[in-house]
């Protein structure tokens, strides 16, 4: 139940006195009363609130992209005394110095965020949910994250087999072909660690938690996780990328703590990125690792949602609902 609205009764905004609905300005204090908006329109403005943040973030990374292709280009044109330098070539120097490009437009994004909510008086960290998580829990849940990386292997597989002009244009080898860094430790940092916190920040702490506030719970964490695959604009990871990130968004719900969703992140692109660099003698070797990753995954998932809640979240409830019967 709105709690703004009682009956035919509105609470007003400055003294909180109960008006009579339909009144424009208070009896009491005199303060001009907004008629309560539909619920649709609450869940439009909602979602176009949301796409203006993930607008901002796209236009931050394509901005530092950009200023680094600038620089990439006038310091290979000076070296190589003012020679045509080719757009492979460019993309090419570009994968040496991405994890930087990457990591900058995060921080970037991160601190403007927070900044926004400052701005506007408003708590950042409690907007996405910054808490403590037990170690135990953490550990549980990349496990889930590395399990789920070997399942979109599996997924990705099967959908080459059905689409194979997804194989011959896939988005994987585009993405190996940049990251070419000669820093192996900086580009872990960047896809392990600065992308999660970044993107968990937007599409869980922000996006997530915004949704939930004008739809079901449930429809919040399936949007969300929609969401998330369509931002990454391409069939392929969008494939695995929304049900990572309905997963990851149930593991905010049930935690209370951004750092839930990040374990689950952190873990799924570490396990992307360190498979990449392993030479398997054999596909058989390859198919075991697949195989028990999936298994972790699922017994990941059986001991993360199918436990009984041990976090502050579900104490707290526990609290308000014996409060709420001595009432």
């Amino acid at each position: 139940m709105d709690r703004q609205n009682i009956g035919v009764y509105i609470r007003c905004p400055r003294c909180g006195s109960f008006c009579v609905s339909g009144v424009n300005f208070c009896a009491f204090c005199g303060a001009p009363i907004k008629k309560p908006e539909s619920k649709a329109k609450r869940v439009f403005l909602t979602l176009l609130q949301c796409l203006g943040y993930i607008a901002f973030f796209f236009a931050v990374q394509f901005t530092v992209e950009l200023v680094a292709m600038v620089i990439i280009a006038v310091q290979s044109g000076i070296s190589s005394g003012g020679a045509f330098l080719s757009e492979e070539y460019l993309y090419s120097a570009y994968g040496r110095w991405s994890w930087l490009s990457g990591t900058v437009s995060a921080v970037i994004c991160v601190v403007c965020y927070a900044l926004f909510f400052k701005v506007r008086k408003k708590s950042f960290a409690r907007q996405i949910e910054l808490r403590p998580l037990h170690p135990a829990s953490f550990g549980g849940l990349a496990v889930c994250g590395m399990g789920g990386q070997f399942a979109a292997v599996i997924l990705i597989t099967i959908l080459y087999s059905l689409f194979p002009v997804l194989a011959e244009n896939s988005v994987g080898e585009q993405l190996e072909s940049m990251m070419q860094s000669p820093y192996p430790v900086l580009d872990f940092m960047h896809i392990a660690v600065f992308t999660p916190i970044v993107e968990e920040v937007l599409f869980r702490g922000i996006v997530y938690n915004k949704m939930k506030k004008v739809m079901p719970v449930s429809a919040a964490i399936v949007v969300s996780g929609l969401v998330f695959g369509a931002a990454h604009m391409n069939i392929e990871q969008f494939m695995y990328a929304a049900p990572l990130g309905i997963l990851m968004a149930a593991a905010l719900e049930k935690y209370g703590s951004i750092l839930a969703p990040v374990a689950v992140h952190f873990a799924f692109n570490g396990a992307n990125y360190l498979i990449g660099l392993i030479e398997f003698s054999n596909d058989y070797w390859y198919t075991v690792m697949t195989v028990a990753g999936t298994g972790l995954l699922l017994l990941g998932i059986a001991i993360i949602f199918f436990t009984e809640k041990a976090n502050g979240r579900a104490s707290a409830g526990k609290r308000k609902l014996t409060l709420d019967e001595t009432l």
